[in-house]
């Protein structure tokens, strides 16, 4: 009987105690993780670009869900144009009122961002440097924090890249903060020899060939120019972008230009292949290298929203390909600019130009058009 009434109690109190252990004890859901995932993806996660944060990687290893949030700028890219990727020669640049946008703004709050202890993950060089000029490009001195991070990341992976990118990124924040735009005309005081190169950089053409307004006014200057420097060379830089006219290029109008305006065609050279700021770079030094030994010395010549970016795209392709121009010093001496009311160049535009001298196409056009997601 004894036996029997133990038996009936046991029973009993199973049958009130397991349901409750087992209510306090369950093992969690795929709606529960999912909710557990979404509370910490939410305490990681950053504001939008209106609200200044910088992107970052933060790695979340919860047991349950074991996953990676990232969070990322994303910003409206900008349309394509009729002339197609970076004719710097610039419908593309905001620098023609037709086809004119307006750069992403920048909070005045300084951006903040997070990094993860196991965030340094091994990824190509490239994406590293598409993440230190977009960085410095959209958010100049106030990501001062962040581009150090980042050049600790590509210095473990190559030294050597390393230092030619943060000389190149001293030179472009000289260029942002200290450096003056001469108007009208170059400063006193250069080399008067055959030394000296002034480098006019082109603009698109109208579609019958004939120069705007904005590349006769660029002329105008680099004439100036020409005519207080007397021995100097005068490098015309510019492809083919007449829509209408194929044999048509900036050069070549830029160069008959000069001469109708009295500068001997003997101190004239044309560099008629470039359709981008990188690539008047590229080819005018190839041209110089190659056929002007006697020149080591550079004056650009632009409109003033972009003379300082064609400069910097001089100065860093010199320092990434020093070898292909046989370790030649060449030295980026000055600058003048016409006036351009009311263009300015877009804050991809400077990142995408220095991206496109490593020969990474594909991604400079990404972050040209704002579609490059910084990691």
């Amino acid at each position: 009987m004894r036996n029997f009434m133990c038996r009936i109690l046991s029973a009993v109190t199973a049958a009130v105690c397991l349901p409750a252990l087992f209510a306090c004890g369950k093992a969690p859901s795929q709606t529960d993780t999912e909710a557990d995932v979404a509370t910490i993806s939410e305490s990681y996660s950053v504001s939008d670009k209106d609200t200044s944060a910088l992107p970052f990687v933060q790695t979340v290893t919860d047991a349950a869900a074991e996953t990676s949030l990232v969070t990322d700028i994303q910003t409206e890219a900008e349309p394509e144009t009729e002339t197609g990727f970076l004719t710097e020669t610039e419908t593309e640049i905001t620098a023609d009122t037709e086809t004119e946008t307006d750069a992403p703004a920048v909070s005045d709050t300084a951006p903040e961002y997070t990094t993860g202890t196991e965030a340094a993950v091994a990824r190509e060089t490239s994406s590293i440097l598409a993440d230190i000029t977009v960085t410095y490009g959209k958010y100049k001195d106030k990501a001062n924090d962040r581009i150090p991070v980042l050049f600790d990341e590509l210095r473990f992976i190559d030294a050597d890249t390393a230092d030619k990118w943060e000389r190149i990124m001293d030179i472009w924040k000289k260029y942002d903060n200290d450096t003056v735009v001469n108007y009208g005309v170059l400063p006193d005081g250069l080399c008067d020899t055959d030394e000296l190169c002034i480098v006019v950089l082109g603009f698109q053409l109208n579609p019958d060939g004939t120069m705007k307004d904005e590349l006769i006014n660029r002329l105008k200057t680099a004439l100036a120019c020409a005519e207080k420097y007397p021995c100097s060379y005068i490098v015309c830089t510019g492809g083919g972008t007449a829509s209408n006219d194929p044999s048509a290029t900036e050069a070549s109008a830029m160069a008959k230009w000069l001469t109708e305006n009295g500068i001997n065609k003997d101190r004239i050279i044309t560099e008629e292949r470039s359709t981008s700021t990188a690539k008047n770079a590229v080819f005018t030094l190839e041209i110089l290298y190659g056929e002007y030994q006697n020149i080591s010395q550079i004056a650009v010549v632009s409109s003033d929203y972009h003379v300082l970016s064609g400069a910097l795209t001089f100065e860093a392709e010199l320092i990434l390909n020093a070898d292909k121009y046989g370790n030649k010093k060449y030295t980026v001496v000055s600058n003048a600019a016409c006036a351009a009311p009311g263009r300015t160049l877009s804050e991809t535009y400077t990142p995408s130009s220095l991206i496109e001298l490593t020969g990474e196409i594909e991604l400079s056009k990404a972050i040209y058009y704002d579609e490059y997601v910084i990691s």
